[in-house]
């Protein structure tokens, strides 16, 4: 796995950025492959890796209708004048959806993904933070090699 030598994450694996700080990631492997890096290829790779492997982790919310007991698999947020979401989302299971449509955005997979939807770095810190605990990482865990490098293991 890409090991970051030189920025704020220096030091630290992909694994362990993505777990620490996605939005930095996500905006860093944009840059990279907008700017074709050619130094940091090997860490798109990863991040793109990681990025499939999170699509199949365990999810810890509950569907947003009122008694299910089933496995949320997508969310949706409400949507500001501007068109951006706001950071509440709503889990929903494969049988429910929004209760109404207007000012609603469409469903997005449960996924770090979403943070790209955020109109601010301060409103994508808060969704990473709540998508995080939707993972099952309690707040303040602390993100170590060895704890990222368990926690996507058990993804494949």
């Amino acid at each position: 796995m890409h090991r970051f030598s030189s920025g704020v994450l220096t030091g630290q694996t992909v694994e362990q950025a993505m777990l620490r700080d996605a939005p930095r990631l996500y905006s860093l492997m944009k840059w990279v492959r907008d700017e074709s890096i050619p130094g940091l290829q090997s860490a798109v790779r990863d991040f793109d890796i990681l990025r499939s492997k999170l699509r199949k982790a365990r999810i810890a919310a509950n569907c947003a209708q009122s008694g299910c007991q089933g496995t949320p698999c997508s969310m949706t947020f409400p949507v500001d004048k501007e068109g951006w979401c706001r950071v509440d989302p709503y889990y929903w299971c494969d049988k429910h959806s929004p209760w109404e449509k207007r000012g609603i955005s469409q469903k997005y997979d449960i996924h770090f993904d979403a943070i790209r939807r955020m109109k601010t770095k301060a409103e994508q810190q808060m969704l990473f933070t709540k998508l995080k605990i939707v993972y099952g990482i309690a707040p303040g865990t602390r993100i170590t090699k060895t704890f990222a490098q368990t926690f996507f293991a058990k993804l494949e």
